[in-house]
């Protein structure tokens, strides 16, 4: 399954998966018709000669939360994480768990993406 980005459908944003056989794995597709792209996905990843950062970020609930908490948390992080990958230009792999995602952008990316965070 490839994640092919997010796209505004009948006024509403909507998730593109590409799902493919096997059988069919070595067939180019060509890139989806579309009126508008809100996110990027695999085939506008960054090109691997011009470095690539991959970012594992996941939500950690506080001790002693409440669930009710937790979920709001949750979900508050979801909307963060994707509105950074937006000013950013990373794009979302996937989101395995709630809050739980892998995020992949050029090599500025990541320190753009991550307060705090210090190259090597």
């Amino acid at each position: 399954m490839l994640h092919c980005g997010n796209y505004l459908v009948a006024g509403r944003e909507e998730q593109m998966i590409e799902v493919m056989p096997a059988l069919l794995s070595e067939r180019e597709f060509p890139n989806l018709m579309h009126s508008k792209q809100l996110t990027p996905g695999f085939r506008q990843s960054p090109v691997a000669e011009q470095g690539v950062a991959i970012c594992f970020a996941r939500a950690t609930p506080a001790a002693g939360a409440t669930e009710e908490a937790v979920a709001m948390g949750v979900a508050a992080w979801q909307v963060v994480c994707r509105a950074m990958l937006r000013v950013h230009g990373g794009y979302e792999c996937k989101e395995p768990d709630p809050g739980k995602f892998t995020l992949v952008g050029c090599c500025t990316f990541t320190p753009g993406f991550t307060p705090g965070f210090t190259p090597d």
